[in-house]
Parts: structure tokens; sequence; C-alpha cells
């Protein structure tokens, strides 16, 4: 979906862990644009000069990579290579991106998304689009034909990109939503909650394995523990291994917990990010109390022992009270604070999917759905 404007206000938590990235010059810092820049729809601040007469509008081919780079990274003031694009948008041969090209082969705009697959209660595995890195360069000509509104428009037809996925899905504002929503009227919307923790003892004795999980124990987890979410990503070693350790542009560590029995009980992928240990994703038995609190133990261990003074992530409302050792009955008073220490942020993360017309049927977020920040690029 396109990220063509900001969100609601961020919360302070995710702000400051922002903030501090950049104080502290992280690798977050340096090879990733901000929060607001992968929110909002972004112009090259240098317009493109003598342009051609004649712009083509058209799906965009693996060996664009060089040219939309270029132009990508003007747009957002980064340095990144032709890894970075291929890594999340031509993993298969065939793009699912519409770019707007010139007869010399500059690239004006771009929309696109990277395939994810998904598992559905209803519908098994189905294959969604992540919206990301859409741009246009600043250009009066390219203004006044609403470049980046017929790419936004090619992108959502049949003859475009509509059908290649069941869905497509981003974090777009009211404003950037209305540039597509009256062209493709299955849509859905979401509200996604961000949860922080504060680190407050240090004396913490569990410890759990930082090493990084092999892929028969992720795939062993998935399989087993896979089918009570009711919408998720397909978290297998294939998803694993790409979302990551094939990553270009960021590294990650991981947290995780064994079962008595052998196999994994749990895994959590996380960053730090100044004084914040962002949890960007994790799997584990949403029945399984013992190893959530393990998991739990194991996470706020990893934070003080990296010198973090917080714990940020997207959690379900459904699975905090597991999450942070309450009983599921609480819910029922609201989750403004849960104890030992979880607090849900006063404001939240619209998620937005536009669906498929020959898909929609599959499309059901059931009782237990899992989104994460690993189901965004902001980590």
């Amino acid at each position: 979906m396109a990220v063509t404007g900001s969100v609601r206000p961020m919360s302070s938590a995710l702000r400051h862990a922002r903030q501090g990235a950049s104080r502290h010059g992280s690798k977050q810092a340096a090879v990733q644009p901000t929060t607001t820049e992968r929110l909002r729809f972004q112009v090259s601040k240098a317009a493109v000069s003598a342009p051609p007469d004649q712009i083509t509008l058209r799906r965009a081919n693996v060996t664009d990579d060089g040219a939309i780079m270029q132009a990508f990274n003007a747009t957002f003031n980064v340095e990144r290579n032709c890894d970075y694009w291929r890594w999340k948008f031509a993993r298969d041969s065939r793009t699912s991106m519409i770019i707007a090209v010139d007869e010399i082969g500059r690239v004006h705009a771009q929309f696109g998304v990277a395939p994810i697959r998904y598992r559905a209660a209803r519908g098994g595995n189905i294959l969604g689009g992540l919206g990301a890195d859409a741009f246009a360069v600043r250009r009066a000509a390219d203004v006044q034909a609403r470049l980046f509104i017929k790419t936004v428009r090619l992108f959502f037809t049949p003859a475009g990109c509509l059908h290649d996925h069941h869905f497509t899905f981003g974090f777009p504002n009211d404003a950037a939503y209305g540039i597509y929503r009256h062209t493709v009227p299955l849509r859905y919307d979401f509200q996604l909650s961000l949860y922080s923790r504060q680190i407050t003892d240090e004396r913490l004795s569990f410890l759990a394995s930082d090493a990084v999980p092999t892929p028969a124990a992720v795939d062993d987890l998935w399989q087993r523990i896979g089918s009570k979410y009711s919408f998720s990503a397909v978290k297998d070693s294939e998803w694993f291994g790409w979302r990551f350790l094939q990553n270009p542009s960021a590294s990650y560590g991981f947290v995780t917990v064994d079962r008595q029995e052998g196999g994994l009980a749990a895994w959590a992928a996380v960053r730090k990010v100044g004084k914040t240990l962002v949890l960007v994703d994790l799997t584990i038995d949403p029945d399984d109390y013992l190893a959530a609190k393990r998991l739990d133990t194991a996470l706020l261990k990893r934070a003080a022992n990296g010198g973090c003074n917080a714990i940020l992530g997207i959690l379900p409302d459904w699975f905090v009270p597991l999450f942070a050792k309450i009983e599921p009955g609480a819910t029922s008073q609201g989750l403004g604070r849960t104890q030992p220490g979880w607090e849900r942020a006063t404001d939240v993360m619209p998620i937005r999917f536009v669906l498929s017309d020959h898909h929609s049927v599959v499309f059901e977020m059931g009782t237990t759905p899992w989104f994460s920040f690993a189901d965004s690029d902001l980590y």
C-alpha cells in the first residue's frame, strides 16, 4: 500500500527510539529512512532537468534496479545499493511494481510491494504484498500530469499488479488512502497497538539463548503452532531467513526459549535502537503460559544487559495478557496498563488492506491475528 502520508502521531516510545538511534549513530540511522520518511510520500528536492517528452508507465523489470535506486536515494537522501531493492522487491524474476520511466531510462515514480506469504484460517496460505518505498521526483510537469496518482492507480488494476496478490497492505493515512480507495472498493482497516515496558530490575536470573534459531527449529515451531494464529505471516525458515538473515540494510539479535521435550518453545527477533530494545517479532504458542513467562523474562534480561531502559513492540491486544503474566479476564477492564509493566501507547498504527476482488473470500482476520514490526519495513 502506498506509504504516502504520515500516520497519527507516533507514541513517545517509538519517537524516542528513533531519536536515540540518531544520537548514537547506530546502523539503523545510517542506512534507513526515518519513520516519518517511511510513512510519508516523498518528493526529491532535486528537480529533473531537461525532461524528455515521453514518460511510460509499466511494470518494473529486475534490470531497472539501478535507475530505481538512483531516484530512490535522491528522494530519501540515503545511500542504498541494488541489493536492497532486489532483496525487498525482486526475489523472483517478476516484480509487483509500476514505475514511471522516461525515454532515456530515468525513473520518475515508483509504487510497488514486497511479496510475503500469509496464513489465513479460512483460506490457507495466501500471498500478500507489503507496500513500501513509494516515491516520485519533483517535476512540475509530473505534478501537473498527476503522474504519481496514475502510477498508483495503474498498480491497482488488472492490467497492472492488482491480481499478483490476494491483498496489498501498508500504513497510509486517510489522505493517502484516498488516492486509490475509489479504484479498488474492496478494502479492510485494522488497528495495531504499540506496547512498551520500562526496564526497572537488572537482577534477572533466567537466561535464554542468544543464538540464531536453526532452520529446522523454526520450521518445527511453526508447524506446531502456526494454525493457532487466525491470520499471520507464514513464519517458517524461508520467511525467517529472508526477513532477518538476508536483509542487507539491517542486523538483528535473537532470543530463544527451549522446550523440555526438545525444540523451540519461542523465538524473538530484536534490534537495539538507542536506549530501546525493539521487539521486531516473536513466534510462540499462544496457549503456552510458561513459555510466554520465560520469554518475557529473557527479553527483560536482554534489554538490561544491553543498557536499554525500555522495550517497544507491536503486540496483539488478545495476546498481551498472556505475555504480561496476567489473567485473560483482565482485558475486560481495558489494557491501558497491564502488570508487571507492559503499557499500551495512547496512539495506534492503522494498517490498511486492499483486496483483490477474486481473492477477497479468503481474507478473514479471525479472533487471533498476529502483526508485528516484522510486517512493516520500519525495523
